[in-house]
């Protein structure tokens, strides 16, 4: 899924975070494996469709833009 969103999206940074090595992360996220991370929003990528992720993606950078304007 990182792929595919790198490709997409290849100005978006991706920080791979491995939960093994902090034990509150470890305990907090063990069930869930992977989350990912969008604006302060977590979701259990496994149950993400990609295609509507780039979607959102772009509309949030969309409307950052024309909401400083």
């Amino acid at each position: 899924m990182l792929d595919k969103l790198s490709t997409k999206l290849p100005y978006i940074d991706v920080v791979v975070i491995d939960i093994t090595k902090n034990l509150q992360l470890f305990t907090k996220y063990k069930l869930q494996i992977p989350i990912l991370e969008l604006d302060g929003k977590q979701f259990i990528a496994q149950q993400i469709d990609v295609q509507k992720l780039v979607w959102h993606i772009r509309w949030n950078r969309f409307w950052k833009r024309f909401a400083k304007n």
